[in-house]
């Protein structure tokens, strides 16, 4: 209870009491002890500030946190509710290879760098922009909203990414190591109509856009930008319904060799989505590795494939090999092999007559355990095309410690092989390799007869392309075969 002191001062007392009672149990007075607790009540209250300080603050940086940055956003946006000229920023930071650093050197050289970014962070804007810490190496710059046209925004955002550029790139020297770092920045600007999710996520997309750009560390999101991530969304989101209702299907190009005698088919799955249209693999596969769906698509095409084959041989068509592209990731799925075995004896697969074809551009990390699934496979008759060689940046090393049987020169050096040196010299090299160490060689995107006589002088024994036949759908390959 508060009491006052002569001078006027006030004293927090708590004051704990107890009755007094006579032999009849009637109350006949109060002895009470009050204690002072001004000073601890204070303390509390100091600490409930600094609590709810706490609760908004980046502990590593000191700089405003994702929280934080939220109700500041949310407030901002609600305060100028209905100012259709009002419009502000909102930059998305992400440090290139943070996490190199932190491996290598340890997380308290990363720490440090991360507070010294911070500070120099908040050197590259004005007095009233915000900058917060979200996590991580992820910070945000909020331009707040005001009068000013989009291009008096771009303006202001364009010298803050200079004075960005300028400063953080600038060598860090934290004890004995000298670091340079760099950003990928992601912008978008907003008016107070929009929601806080919606613009912290555009501005992650655009970033993510930067990161992959060679040229420029930032990107603005865009319609065009908006548009493109719409239209993942609505392709990731069709993959199930897909694989369900018949709207993936396969086609099978033929293989032959330099005497015009079958040697294989490649099967190539295509996807009719019912309102994008007929979309190509690299429409979607890609995307679905870096989503991970990669692996319902990769067993569906392996399933239909061994199923279509059972096929072709109950009707009399025998294909020497079945080439199936799998995707690294799919190889690092501990249950691949088993996988595998269980289908192949659903459909009475023979293993000599498959060949899995692994793409060279594809990030091979676990190199060991992906060796380990190949050799597994191999034990057991099924083969190994590297494909797109040449295009990637495959260690020779590694590569000749696979177990391939066979390498694709990439379409891309096919096609101007007639009047690039580059190209031919290329697919001239892949030769050499492919002979010297017994590997047969199939070239894809052999179109014109002119490809087909140089490869041919070079050497090569394996092709693919427009020139034999274009992929065709499993019914019509016999009628094809037939005609060739």
């Amino acid at each position: 209870m508060p009491l006052y002191t002569k001078g006027g001062n006030r004293v927090d007392v708590l004051l704990n009491s107890t009755t007094r009672r006579d032999a009849q149990g009637r109350i006949v007075g109060v002895v009470g002890v009050g204690q002072n607790i001004t000073a601890l009540n204070r303390a509390r209250k100091d600490f409930e500030v600094k609590l709810a300080a706490a609760a908004d603050e980046d502990v590593l940086t000191g700089l405003p946190n994702r929280r934080y940055l939220n109700y500041y956003l949310e407030k901002e946006l609600r305060t100028h509710q209905g100012g259709n000229d009002n419009r502000g920023a909102f930059l998305f930071l992400d440090l290139d290879s943070f996490k190199l650093v932190n491996d290598s050197l340890g997380h308290q050289v990363g720490d440090d760098l991360l507070k010294i970014v911070a500070q120099r962070l908040k050197r590259c804007v004005r007095e009233n922009d915000l900058v917060c810490r979200l996590g991580g190496d992820e910070f945000v710059i909020l331009v707040p909203l005001a009068v000013r046209t989009i291009e008096q925004t771009n303006a202001l955002v364009r010298k803050i990414i200079r004075n960005i550029d300028k400063s953080i790139t600038k060598p860090i020297q934290i004890g004995s190591h000298k670091l340079n770092t760099h950003a990928s920045i992601g912008i978008c600007d907003f008016i107070s109509e929009d929601k806080v999710e919606d613009i912290i996520n555009r501005a992650d997309n655009a970033m993510y856009l930067a990161k992959k750009d060679p040229i420029n560390f930032y990107s603005f999101y865009t319609v065009a930008v908006h548009q493109m991530f719409e239209h993942k969304m609505r392709v990731l989101k069709g993959i199930t319904r897909g694989l369900t209702s018949n709207q993936f299907y396969m086609e099978y190009q033929p293989q032959f060799n330099h005497l015009k005698e079958l040697v294989g088919v490649e099967a190539l799955i295509r996807w009719q989505h019912p309102q994008l249209g007929q979309l190509d693999p690299n429409q979607f596969i890609l995307l679905a590795e870096q989503n991970h769906r990669i692996n319902e698509i990769g067993t569906w095409i392996i399933e239909t494939v061994f199923k279509q084959v059972k096929q072709w041989s109950q009707g009399g068509l025998i294909i020497p090999k079945i080439a199936i592209n799998i995707s690294p990731l799919q190889l690092l799925e501990s249950n691949f092999p088993e996988n595998i075995r269980l289908l192949a004896e659903k459909y009475d697969t023979d293993p000599k007559k498959i060949v899995f074809e692994i793409t060279e551009s594809a990030d091979v990390e676990q190199f060991s355990l992906i060796r380990k699934i190949l050799m597994e496979l191999k034990n057991k008759g099924y083969r190994f095309s590297l494909d797109d060689f040449g295009t990637g940046f495959a260690s020779m090393a590694q590569f000749k410690r696979l177990p391939f049987s066979q390498v694709k020169i990439d379409q891309s050096f096919i096609a101007d092989i007639e009047t690039s040196p580059y190209s031919l010299a290329i697919t001239e090299v892949v030769l050499t390799i492919a002979k010297t160490l017994k590997l047969d060689v199939i070239a894809e995107g052999v179109e014109t007869q002119a490809q087909l006589d140089i490869l041919t002088k070079l050497g090569c024994t394996g092709y693919q392309g427009y020139l034999f036949s274009r992929p065709v759908e499993a019914d019509l390959l016999q009628t094809v075969l037939s005609d060739l």
